[in-house]
């Protein structure tokens, strides 16, 4: 009866394969995609920052509070700031400068812009006309961004950046890579006049 019993429970027990080899192959590939992958991230300039290689080499500048200058095939600028709260105020000083008034609502939505690709003195017509895109596309192009205020606003980006953190700002150039290299050469004889010969070239890949 005994023997009987035993082999009515032995005939019930379950053998499960190894699943340490799998569990390292899974681990393996999770590792994989969690390296390789980049996430979409807002854009920073008037050229895409998602089809830029990235840079980790030796050249490359400490990750820090960053200046970015955008530079199109058109030789059009754009400007922005690592931190919505750098650039908006770095905005408004600038503004000030230039006589600008902001509304309160337009100081709201100067923290929501990802950069600035306009004269500034445009740029009260364009915060009020942010719902039709096709109106502000058209003041952009009427009123770009020109060379003084670009470096106006470099300028005192760092200072904003180095009062409110105590730390200092880098520059990083957004390039297309099909611009002519005359056109890059001015940005960065540009820059050279205001004392800045280190920056951190981003190159964006011609299709």
């Amino acid at each position: 009866m005994t023997s009987t019993k035993n082999r009515i429970r032995s005939s019930h027990v379950i053998s499960l394969p190894n699943m340490a080899p799998f569990a390292g192959v899974i681990f393996l590939i999770v590792c994989f995609y969690a390296i390789n992958t980049r996430f979409k991230s807002s854009p920073i300039g008037n050229v895409a920052l998602e089809e830029l290689p990235y840079c980790s080499g030796s050249g490359c500048m400490p990750e820090n509070a960053e200046a970015v200058i955008g530079l199109d095939t058109d030789g059009h600028y754009s400007f922005s700031v690592s931190g919505p709260i750098f650039q908006s105020i770095t905005i408004q000083k600038v503004a000030a400068n230039q006589s600008v008034i902001f509304s309160s609502l337009q100081r709201s939505k100067l923290n929501h812009i990802y950069y600035l690709d306009a004269d500034i003195r445009a740029l009260p017509a364009i915060l009020e006309g942010q719902s039709s895109s096709q109106s502000s596309l058209l003041i952009r192009k009427q009123h770009p961004l020109g060379e003084k205020q670009l470096l106006e606003c470099l300028l005192i980006s760092k200072k904003v950046i180095q009062t409110l953190v105590h730390k200092p700002s880098y520059v990083a150039l957004l390039i297309n890579a099909e611009t002519s290299a005359p056109k890059v050469m001015h940005l960065i004889d540009l820059l050279q006049t205001q004392g800045i010969n280190r920056f951190n070239l981003k190159l964006q890949d011609a299709p």
